[in-house]
């Protein structure tokens, strides 16, 4: 049973609508194209996880943009500026672990973006390569003109170590939905509720109530030097535009919501986009 004040906030509406209304005033987006990673060298690891299974993974740099465009851009523009950002994945293989972006759903909670970026590296460093690299430089000065401002978040999370996971179900995933969450906690909460919300976000992954909703979640802390507007984020990748919707209104993840973000929330975002894969699958071929 959800408490009486969730129940007034959702309004009969799923949790991203809920998200929407809880973002901050709207403000002009900093465009913070070439961004400063850095950090130590991240390689494979165990924990211990759920009922003394000890499975073995590793660590990953999410890499989560999203874009907003002037007024009379056209519909060309953006898919040659789509296009442009999937060749990356093709031409930065070496940085680059995954990839999926598309046109987002609902801009207006998206304070306005049009297409959303979700990159996966496996260190700081080749996340840092890949911004200070070539090709992105050339598709960067294509999209600066068409463009108003972008948000960014890049996190570390942690995931189980086999391709499967890694790839996030690669080639078998020909579709599906990116929902990405950037999240501001208050200020001067403890690092415990902070640690407490990451981890219970991240543990959605192990629940048999989702396992149909969710391919993979991943969450962790903002460390991305020029764009501190939200301090954390997470990328849920549900397999259609049902899912996500089932999944942002199921009683676990709202219980989960509820208890450990909803606390220490300041202000968040949502932004979910259809992955765009015909470029993907025809580099595939």
């Amino acid at each position: 049973m959800f408490s009486p004040l969730l129940q007034t906030l959702l309004g009969g509406f799923c949790l991203c609508s809920f998200i929407t209304h809880h973002q901050e005033p709207a403000a002009a987006l900093s465009l913070a194209i070439i961004m400063d990673g850095g950090g130590d060298e991240m390689g494979d690891t165990s924990m211990e996880l759920h009922a003394d299974k000890t499975i073995k993974t590793r660590n990953v740099v999410e890499h989560t943009v999203i874009f907003q465009f002037k007024p009379n851009v056209t519909d060309k523009v953006k898919q040659d500026i789509v296009d442009g950002l999937w060749s990356l994945d093709e031409q930065c293989r070496e940085q680059v672990q995954a990839t999926s972006l598309g046109y987002i759903l609902h801009p207006e909670q998206a304070k306005g973006a049009a297409i959303g970026l979700y990159m996966r590296f496996f260190s700081k460093e080749a996340l840092q390569e890949y911004l200070n690299g070539g090709p992105k430089s050339k598709v960067v000065d294509i999209m600066i003109p068409h463009m108003t401002g972008e948000i960014t978040v890049d996190f570390e999370s942690q995931i189980e170590d086999n391709e499967n996971s890694v790839y996030r179900k690669g080639k078998a995933f020909a579709g599906g939905i990116e929902h990405i969450v950037y999240i501001k906690v208050k200020e001067r909460t403890s690092q415990d509720a902070i640690d407490e919300m990451v981890k219970a976000l991240n543990d959605l992954n192990f629940a048999p109530e989702l396992s149909s909703l969710l391919v993979q979640i991943t969450a962790g802390a903002n460390f991305c030097k020029v764009d501190n507007r939200y301090t954390h984020a997470f990328v849920a990748r549900c397999p259609s535009v049902e899912a996500v919707h089932s999944f942002s209104s199921h009683p676990y993840y709202i219980d989960v919501f509820s208890k450990k973000v909803l606390p220490i929330l300041e202000a968040s975002l949502t932004a979910d986009y259809v992955v765009d894969r015909v470029r993907h699958l025809t580099a595939l071929l």
